[in-house]
């Protein structure tokens, strides 16, 4: 984990996708800035959801849910 958090910084990605030696997803560790989910099918990562914020009607905030797809 130590390793992933160097490599998210470094690269100054919010997240980084985890796979197994199998080559099936493992996790996501991210830097809790903006929640994500991962997307799969079967095991393979195809996407994130990701929940973001959106201004509408003046200064009200309301949270917004994007597909940012892999493939």
């Amino acid at each position: 984990m130590l390793d992933a958090a160097r490599k998210i910084t470094g690269l100054g990605v919010g997240a980084l996708p985890i796979r197994g030696s199998d080559e099936r997803f493992k996790g996501v560790p991210t830097d809790h800035k903006v929640r994500r989910l991962p997307v799969i099918a079967g095991h393979i990562l195809i996407g994130w959801l990701r929940e973001c914020q959106r201004h509408a009607r003046g200064s009200e905030v309301r949270p917004a849910l994007t597909l940012a797809g892999l493939l």
